[in-house]
């Protein structure tokens, strides 16, 4: 028995990552600099440019260490399963009135 992937993912997978990488610095940039129009004082935004990104990890931290992550995967896989019995995101097979 042999195991083939009929559709490989990891590509599109890489060029997601890379593009929220790209998205991610964009917007960092952008909040530096409204934050330093704003308020006119570089410290002052340095402090939002740099708690908003903690903040934002320390929310996927704490979501990890809750299984958050596990419920997140779970569903995943359950629409993968129906999908391959014709009931998850096959609208087109389905009959409106």
């Amino acid at each position: 028995m042999e195991i083939v992937p009929v559709y490989d993912r990891s590509q599109l997978i890489k060029n997601s990552v890379e593009t929220l990488t790209h998205k991610l610095i964009e917007e960092f940039i952008v909040v530096a600099v409204v934050c330093s129009l704003f308020l006119f004082h570089f410290r002052s935004a340095l402090v939002a440019m740099i708690t908003l990104p903690l903040g934002i990890l320390g929310a996927f931290i704490v979501m990890h260490y809750q299984g958050r992550q596990r419920q997140y995967d779970v569903a995943r896989r359950d629409c993968d399963r129906h999908r391959g019995h014709g009931r998850c995101g096959n609208r087109d097979d389905r009959k409106y009135a």
